[in-house]
């Protein structure tokens, strides 16, 4: 199982074994100037930097500018952008120039089988991020998906039947100075 770190402050985690970024997070910083500042302690861990628009050409245009910054980073794009359109063609954009990929925001099995399907056998880098907690907030009863999220086998599971490479992770979430596992 690994561990990773859902915020700014990486000395605050040091045991994190890699280090995720969202929209709000990083709201009004520049990502070149922050992964200027703590690549140094990155010491190898995996850092992943979000797009937030929802237009396919400012949403590859995000794409090239994270992946000038250092190409070892992941993209952090969601399954679908906010207006519910798939994120296809930018993650097809990501899989054609090799670039490392951490497709997020994964709420359900049929997401789950759209990753799969855009991945296919592509050998890329990849980090697959499947959330339970947020699924309350549409009025959908998640106890079966935070089950599923508790022990991840089912999810797991089915990943591994489709051949991606898959592991367990626990994401320390910062949010008002408080720390949730989730």
């Amino acid at each position: 199982m690994k561990i990773f770190y859902d915020g700014i402050d990486i000395h605050k985690y040091p045991e994190a074994e890699g280090i995720t970024t969202n929209c709000t997070l990083m709201a009004g910083k520049c990502y070149t100037d922050y992964y200027n500042s703590i690549s140094k302690d990155l010491r190898g861990r995996p850092i992943s930097f979000q797009v937030w628009e929802d237009d396919v050409d400012k949403i590859i245009k995000q794409i090239k500018e994270i992946h000038a910054i250092d190409s070892s980073i992941f993209v952090k794009i969601p399954i679908m952008n906010s207006e519910g359109v798939w994120n296809d063609i930018a993650i097809q954009f990501c899989i054609h120039n090799r670039i490392p990929i951490n497709i997020t925001a994964i709420y359900t099995l049929e997401q789950v089988e759209r990753a799969k399907k855009l991945l296919g056998n592509s050998g890329l880098p990849k980090i697959i991020s499947i959330f339970a907690g947020p699924i309350s907030d549409t009025g959908v009863n998640p106890d079966q998906l935070y089950e599923l999220q508790r022990n991840c086998s089912k999810i797991i599971e089915i990943l591994i039947s489709y051949g991606l490479v898959v592991e367990k992770s626990i994401v320390l979430k910062e949010q008002e100075e408080q720390v949730q596992i989730s």
